[in-house]
C-alpha cells in the first residue's frame, strides 16, 4: 500500500508540472485556459512565420493592411538587429463581421477557442498561415497574446493605436509572448502564484537595465524599450551593458522556439 501511494504522489507531481508548462495567456493578473501544445512536423518548418491580419468590423482594410506591415516591418529589424534569423510575412488581411469587445484579452481567447471571427478561421486556413493578428480600437491594452502558444493558440490582438514606448513593436513584442517569453522579472511558472502570468521557460524573459531607465522588447512594465530581444551574450554598445543574463535570454528561445511557430501549419508539401 505505501508503495502504491507513493507511486500516486509521483503521479500527481508529473501532472502539476505539465499543467504550469502548458501555453498560457500573457496577462499581468489572470491565466485563461488553453489548449494542448502543439508539435509540428520539423519538416514543415522554415525562418518565415506566416502571419494573417484581421480587422473587427468598423475597420478600413488598407488601414488594417498599412499598420500591420508597419509593425512587421519594426518586428523584423528588431530580430535582425539580435542576429536572429526569423521573418514575420504578411499572407492575407481582412476585415470581419464582428464587432470587438470591451476587453481585448476576450476577443483574443474567442478567436482561439472558434467561438467569434469565425472568418479569420477561414483565412487561415486558406493562407496556410501560422499565426493570426488581430487589430481593433481597443483602449484596455496595446496588445494581448498566448504565452507558449500552441498551434490552436497562436493568436495576438493589437490596439490600431497604441503610444510610445512600445507603440512601434508591440505586434514584436506579442510575438514574443506567442515564442514563449514572459515579461522581465516574471516568476517560473513552477513558482508562481495560480493566475501570475509566469516565464515557461528559465531564459525566457525580457531585460531591463540597470537603472531601469531602458530594457528590451519583453520589459512589459511600460517603461522604456530599445529595439532589441534579451541576449546573454551581447552586449549594447549604446549603453555599455550587457543585454540579459541566464534568466533573460530571449534571443536564444528564439532560436528554439522560432522554428516551432512557423511550422504550425505546412507550405512545403510535408
Amino acid at each position: 500500500m505505501r508503495q502504491i501511494a507513493t507511486l500516486l504522489v509521483l503521479a500527481l507531481v508529473v501532472a502539476a508540472n505539465y499543467v504550469w508548462h502548458l501555453p498560457s495567456p500573457a496577462d499581468d493578473t489572470e491565466v485563461a485556459e488553453t489548449k494542448q501544445l502543439f508539435n509540428p512536423d520539423p519538416k514543415c518548418a522554415d525562418k518565415d512565420v506566416d502571419v494573417v491580419a484581421v480587422g473587427v468590423r468598423g475597420l478600413e482594410l488598407k488601414e488594417v493592411q498599412m499598420t500591420t506591415e508597419s509593425l512587421l516591418k519594426s518586428a523584423n529589424a528588431t530580430f535582425a538587429a539580435s542576429n536572429v534569423t526569423l521573418e514575420l510575412v504578411l499572407s492575407g488581411v481582412s476585415i470581419l463581421k464582428d464587432d470587438p469587445a470591451q476587453e481585448m484579452r476576450n476577443d483574443v481567447i474567442a478567436l482561439a477557442e472558434g467561438t467569434k471571427f469565425k472568418e479569420a478561421i477561414d483565412l487561415r486556413s486558406q493562407k496556410k498561415a501560422d499565426i493570426v493578428l488581430l487589430l481593433g480600437p481597443w483602449k484596455d491594452k496595446c496588445g494581448w497574446a498566448y504565452t507558449n502558444a500552441s498551434a490552436e493558440t497562436a493568436v495576438a490582438a493589437v490596439a490600431m493605436e497604441c503610444g510610445q514606448p512600445i507603440g512601434d513593436y508591440r505586434a514584436a513584442h506579442e510575438f514574443g509572448h506567442l515564442a514563449g517569453s514572459a515579461h522581465a522579472g516574471a516568476k517560473e511558472c513552477m513558482a508562481a502564484d495560480k493566475g501570475e502570468a509566469c516565464a515557461p521557460y528559465a531564459d525566457g524573459r525580457g531585460f531591463v537595465f540597470p537603472g531601469a531607465a531602458w530594457g528590451t522588447i519583453m520589459r512589459g512594465d511600460g517603461g522604456n524599450v530599445i529595439p532589441r530581444w534579451s541576449d546573454k551574450s551581447s552586449i549594447y554598445q549604446e549603453l555599455k551593458a550587457n543585454l540579459g543574463d541566464k534568466s533573460a535570454d530571449n534571443v536564444s528561445l528564439l532560436k528554439r522556439r522560432g522554428p516551432v511557430l512557423a511550422g504550425f501549419v505546412c507550405r512545403n508539401g510535408a
